[in-house]
C-alpha cells in the first residue's frame, strides 16, 4: 500500500471506528450498576493511569524495535480484549483487569500513532492534517452518542458494549491494513538513552501533557456537575456532547486560519482563551455557561495539535529514530499527574470543584506566558 491516499484512508477508518464507543455516555453507570462505588470508580481510573505511567517508556522502546504498525495492532487487540472483559465484569477484580488491559492498549498507542502519522504526513501542515484525522474520531463520537439514545431505549445495557466490541474489531481490521514502515537498524550510538533527553525541556513536556490530560478529565467527568449547578438534568449531557463535538469539527479550519509557523503566538492565544473559559465555567450561573462548555474542548484540541508539532520538531533535532520512545516519555508525565488528581477527585466532588477549575485556569495562563516570553519554542 504505497499510495498516500490509501494510507490516509486506513487511518481515517481506524479513527472513525475506534471512536464508536456506544456506552461512553453511561460509562460510569455501567460500572456502578454492577456494584462499583463512585470511590472505586475513581480508584479504577487511577489504576488505569498508574499502569499507563509504568508501561509508557518500556512499550515505547518496544515500538522502536518492532515498528509502529505492529504496536498499533497489538494495542488495539488489547483494547478489544478489555471491552470483552467489560461485558462480563460483575466484580471489582474484573474491572481492575479491564483497566490493566486498557492501560496496555493506551501505553502501546501513546507516541506510536502520532509517530506513525508524522512519518506518513511529514512536518508540513502537520497540525492541520492531524486535526482533520481527529475529526473522523469526532464524527464517530457524534454518531455513537446519537446511537446511544436508540440502543439504550430499545436494547438492554449489554448491547451498548456489544456494539462497541464490534466497532473496535472493525478498527482493529483497519490497523491490520496499515502499511508497515521501514525499521531502521540502530547502532549503539542510536540506541535510546534516557539521559539524552533528561533536561528541563523533558520536564516541561511532561508537566504540560499532564495539564492537558487533566483538562479533559474535568470536561469528561465534571461537565455534568456544571449542568446540575444550573438546575439542568444530566440528560442534557447528550446534547452538550453533540454540540461540543460539532464545534470541534472546526479545529482544522481554525488551525489553517492561524497557521503553523507562529506556534508561540498561537499557543499563547489559545491557552489564554482556555484559561478564561475555565473560569467562566464556575462564574456563569445560568444557561449561557453552555457556550464555554462547547468551545473549551475545541480549544484544548487545537492546543494539543499545535503542541504535538512542537514535540515532534524537538524529536527531529534530538533522535528521530527513537521517536515512539521519546514521545511516550513526554506522555508519561501526564499519567503521573493523573494518578494524584484522580485519587483526590472523589473528595473534590464532595466539597467544591471550583478549586480544580481555578487551579487549571492558572496553570494554563502560566504556560501561555511561558511559551510567549521564553525561547522554549524555536520558530523558523
Amino acid at each position: 500500500m504505497k499510495n498516500f491516499r490509501a494510507k490516509l484512508l486506513c487511518l481515517k477508518g481506524y479513527y472513525f471506528f475506534s471512536a464508536l464507543v456506544f456506552y461512553a455516555p453511561v460509562a460510569l453507570f455501567i460500572r456502578t450498576s454492577r456494584g462499583v462505588s463512585i470511590s472505586e470508580f475513581f480508584i479504577l481510573q487511577a489504576i488505569l493511569s498508574f499502569f499507563i505511567f509504568i508501561f509508557e517508556i518500556p512499550f515505547g522502546m518496544i515500538t522502536d524495535k518492532i515498528g509502529y504498525k505492529n504496536s498499533i495492532v497489538i494495542s488495539h487487540f488489547s483494547m478489544l480484549l478489555a471491552r470483552i472483559i467489560l461485558l462480563f465484569s460483575f466484580c471489582f477484580e474484573f474491572f481492575v483487569l479491564e483497566s490493566v488491559l486498557e492501560a496496555v492498549s493506551i501505553a502501546l498507542e501513546s507516541g506510536t500513532i502520532s509517530g506513525y502519522e508524522y512519518e506518513i504526513i511529514g512536518e508540513e501542515n502537520f497540525a492541520e492534517k492531524t486535526s482533520v484525522l481527529g475529526n473522523y474520531s469526532t464524527i464517530g463520537f457524534i454518531i455513537s452518542t446519537i446511537s446511544f439514545y436508540f440502543i439504550n431505549n430499545y436494547f438492554e445495557q449489554n448491547f451498548l458494549i456489544i456494539f462497541t466490541i464490534i466497532s473496535t474489531f472493525i478498527s482493529f481490521l483497519f490497523a491490520l491494513f496499515f502499511e508497515k514502515e521501514k525499521i531502521i537498524e540502530k547502532s549503539d550510538n542510536n540506541k535510546f538513552r534516557f539521559k539524552s533527553i533528561l533536561n528541563t525541556k523533558l520536564i516541561v513536556f511532561m508537566i504540560f501533557n499532564g495539564i492537558i490530560s487533566i483538562t479533559f478529565i474535568l470536561i469528561n467527568f465534571f461537565y455534568v456537575v456544571i449542568l446540575q449547578n444550573i438546575k439542568l438534568s444530566e440528560n442534557y449531557m447528550t446534547f452538550i456532547i453533540l454540540l461540543y463535538s460539532a464545534v470541534g469539527l472546526l479545529s482544522p479550519k481554525i488551525i489553517k486560519i492561524f497557521g503553523e509557523t507562529k506556534l508561540k503566538r498561537n499557543l499563547f492565544i489559545f491557552l489564554s482563551a482556555s484559561s478564561i473559559l475555565f473560569i467562566s465555567l464556575i462564574s456563569i450561573k445560568n444557561i449561557f455557561v453552555i457556550i464555554p462548555m462547547c468551545c473549551l474542548p475545541m480549544l484544548i484540541g487545537v492546543i494539543e495539535a499545535y503542541f504535538l508539532k512542537v514535540e515532534n520538531q524537538y524529536v527531529d533535532k534530538l533522535n528521530e529514530k527513537n521517536r515512539a520512545t521519546i514521545l511516550s516519555t513526554f506522555s508519561m508525565g501526564a499519567n503521573f499527574v493523573d494518578v494524584g488528581f484522580l485519587l483526590v477527585s472523589s473528595k473534590l466532588s464532595e466539597t467544591s470543584l471550583d478549586y480544580s477549575f481555578i487551579f487549571i485556569s492558572i496553570l494554563l495562563l502560566i504556560f501561555s506566558l511561558f511559551f510567549i516570553t521564553t525561547k522554549f519554542i524555536k520558530e523558523n
